[in-house]
């Protein structure tokens, strides 16, 4: 549940604790030399601003190591030593990118980084950036992120399946059917199967989680996702109606053994297959 950013940190880890009780010792926090160094080399203070207070109690839970929470969930580097290397290569080669206030937190592989905008009213919410430029905004906010990466990473149960619709797919599809807001129609779907929405799900991703089933959409130039249940039957019903209103089609399907595999897009969902936990939706949510 939603609570204040002074029980974050308590209520991620209580959450993730419910599917993975080892994460808590394979994460490692930053020192406060290296979390000074880095607010230093950022030149932040020259402009009387600070890191989001939320980051920085990141930082001193795991900011040396996040246990993949974020690394391996957004595919980049989030370890401090990482950000204040690339904050020294701007330094070198892009001097002026600190006039901007951009602070990246998550380089990722595809060469942008995830970033908060210093300069903005909302200094928590997540842009993704390349240098200066901003492009879009990721997440809502740093807490929603932590939760999101959070269920992708942790939350999936045995038979699991990935979809996926190209914008024009789905633009298609929802004109066919008259559909003016893909998440609203899903508020609607969820009903029948026990589902209910995450609280953190934002303006682009849709995440709901039963007893049994639980599931994911991403919502940006077209949609993808997973989808995660104990029950055959019901994980393809449910894959029906997403593909009723999204057009998509299944890009995999499996059931897991136990042990998600490296960079397996399916691992984004589910309760651990080889432990039977029990859940209480509502508490959880």
């Amino acid at each position: 549940m939603e609570g204040n950013s002074n029980n974050l940190f308590e209520r991620l880890f209580e959450f993730i604790e419910m599917y993975d009780t080892d994460w808590k010792n394979r994460i490692k926090p930053a020192s406060e030399n290296a979390i000074n160094q880095l607010v230093e080399i950022s030149e932040i203070i020259k402009h009387n601003v600070d890191i989001p207070a939320i980051y920085r109690m990141f930082l001193k839970k795991m900011g040396e190591n996040d246990g993949g929470l974020l690394s391996e969930v957004l595919l980049g580097k989030t370890q401090i030593y990482d950000i204040i290397e690339l904050l020294e290569d701007y330094h070198k080669y892009e001097p002026d990118y600190f006039e901007n206030l951009i602070f990246p937190f998550c380089i990722q592989e595809t060469g942008v980084e995830l970033s908060f905008d210093l300069s903005s009213n909302n200094q928590e919410s997540v842009w993704i950036t390349e240098g200066s430029e901003i492009f879009r905004k990721a997440s809502e906010n740093f807490e929603k992120l932590l939760f999101q990466c959070a269920f992708k990473k942790f939350v999936y149960f045995n038979v699991r399946i990935s979809y996926g619709a190209s914008k024009n797919v789905l633009e298609e599809t929802m004109e066919k059917a008259r559909i003016s807001n893909i998440f609203e129609e899903l508020n609607r779907i969820i009903k029948k199967y026990g589902i209910i929405k995450a609280w953190f799900s934002d303006f682009e991703h849709y995440i709901g989680i039963g007893s049994n089933i639980a599931f994911y959409m991403e919502y940006h130039n077209g949609v993808v996702g997973e989808i995660s249940g104990r029950n055959h039957t019901e994980v393809n019903n449910l894959l029906t109606d997403i593909i009723n209103i999204t057009g998509a089609r299944c890009i995999s399907m499996k059931e897991d053994n136990g042990k998600p595999a490296a960079g397996d897009s399916a691992r984004i969902l589910g309760v651990r297959p080889d432990i039977n936990i029990p859940v209480d939706v509502n508490e959880m949510l």
